[in-house]
């Protein structure tokens, strides 16, 4: 067990550390920003995740000094000794009465200055909501402050601010208490013990591999029906470790809807999870549903094929970057703007779910073709694909009419007739098209990529549909 408090003091002596290259940095759309440095340059509680975490603390505070402790519950942290810190053993105690094959020990750490003796494996948002729970009342106690002496050297008035500096310094002890007496239990990994009580840590991958699963247990299995508790696809243990790479931020969770399978017009999300999931499962075994068939083959199959297809998925990650992500300083509401255009006006189909599962299956077209090699020059293709040489747009022209609607004027027949079905009205008329997320649709745009990258001459016959 460890307080919260104490929790937080370790993250910011640093004897606790969040590995920048272990997991994902806590805030949306960071740029390669580590948690920790985010830590150092005292930003981290302007995150919307932390905004977020900063009002649960306070809505379990209210409810916990009422006496109620029903709700709320922050979970146990995972934390591991990293390989690289060797000042970590276990002190065996004496202890009478215990039950056959029972011992107590104490775990002693001896880190110098700024040096890491545990790793967070999976719980930062905790840690870091902590942190940031106390730190954004703090700063703006400081700031308080020093408005309160500007304006006395001024002769201004400061009964106001009194008033509100003395209601924040009050909350602050409300914090620091509830900090001080909310305790978490953990579990702390390490690779073994010795015969001397030395502690011996666990590796980066092995790091990696306890965040990546950590999380993926985690993830809504019962919205997306992808995670199962009783078992766990190697193709979604596979995809969620791609998602951790720094330059394959489109596919993290900032930019993917994980509590929905539709996106809607107020979202700045690109693609669901699921969709997501089934293109990437179409990348890789060929097949659209990753949980069906989980077995040594499917296994086999997936680490046989995984560096391929992580080498295709950055390739396109690359390629089509200006356009899913085009300026990381963009506000939400510059964001959504920005996608309305593409999505509504000129009905872009790269930020179609079709197009992306189509993209899973050129990924197997060319794994087959090359016999799964990561190194192959047929990847070189996908460079024909790029939206300075493509119009990925399905409508050329339109306007809006007096109610602000979207009429088409005039289409791109090579999208329309590859991804895309007629719409009418109630009175038998043509109004335009509507994507079409169907089987034939995605081969049919897996066959035009294909043709664009000069891949294939001619209609290829359908095969591993979603």
């Amino acid at each position: 067990m460890m307080t919260a408090h104490e929790f937080v003091e370790a993250l910011r002596n640093k004897t606790l550390r969040i590995n920048p290259d272990a997991q994902r940095s806590i805030v949306s759309g960071s740029q390669k920003v580590s948690t920790e440095h985010l830590l150092d340059t005292d930003k981290v509680e302007k995150s919307p995740r932390m905004q977020s975490f900063i009002k649960f603390c306070k809505r379990v505070m209210n409810e916990v000094e009422k006496g109620k402790n029903t709700d709320g519950f922050f979970g146990a942290p995972q934390f591991a000794v990293p390989a690289e810190f060797k000042g970590a053993r276990l002190e065996y105690l004496n202890v009478s009465g215990l039950p056959d094959e029972t011992k107590l020990a104490v775990l002693r750490a001896n880190p110098l200055m700024g040096e890491a003796a545990i790793d967070v494996g999976d719980g930062q948002g905790r840690g870091v909501g902590f942190h940031a729970f106390e730190r954004a009342v703090r700063k703006h106690v400081i700031k308080l402050r020093e408005l309160i002496k500007k304006k006395e050297r001024r002769g201004e008035p400061t009964l106001a601010d009194q008033r509100e500096l003395e209601a924040l310094e009050e909350q602050l002890k409300r914090i620091h208490r509830f900090l001080s007496t909310t305790s978490l239990p953990f579990v702390c990994y390490v690779d073994h013990v010795d015969d001397k009580g030395q502690i011996h840590g666990i590796s980066l991958e092995g790091e990696r591999r306890l965040y990546i699963e950590g999380n993926a247990l985690n993830a809504r299995a019962a919205q997306e029906e992808m995670v199962k508790y009783e078992y766990f696809s190697p193709v979604i243990v596979a995809l969620q470790e791609l998602r951790t790479e720094a330059s394959m931020e489109w596919m993290s969770p900032d930019y993917v809807e994980e509590d929905s399978k539709s996106i809607s017009r107020s979202s700045t999300k690109l693609f669901t999870l699921s969709a997501l999931a089934q293109a990437y499962s179409l990348s890789i075994i060929g097949k659209a549903k990753p949980l069906k068939a989980i077995d040594a083959d499917t296994i086999e199959k997936v680490d046989e094929r995984k560096d391929f297809c992580e080498a295709f998925w950055k390739r396109i990650a690359q390629l089509f970057r200006t356009v899913w992500l085009p300026d990381p300083n963009q506000t939400p509401a510059e964001r959504l703007d920005y996608l309305r255009k593409h999505r509504d006006e000129d009905r872009n189909v790269l930020f179609s779910a079709i197009l992306l599962q189509a993209l899973g299956q050129v990924c197997h077209w060319m794994g087959k073709k090359s016999a799964w090699d990561a190194e192959t020059s047929l990847l070189a293709a996908l460079g024909k694909l790029d939206p300075n040489q493509v119009d990925y747009r399905a409508a050329f022209v339109h306007h809006r009419d007096e109610d602000g609607d979207i009429h088409v004027d005039k289409w791109n027949p090579e999208w329309t007739n590859a991804m895309m079905k007629a719409t009418f009205n109630e009175a038998g008329n043509a109004t335009g098209y509507a994507f079409n997320n169907v089987a034939d649709s995605i081969t049919r745009t897996r066959n035009t990529l294909l043709r664009k990258a000069e891949l294939l001459a001619e209609e290829a016959p359908t095969e591993e549909a979603a």
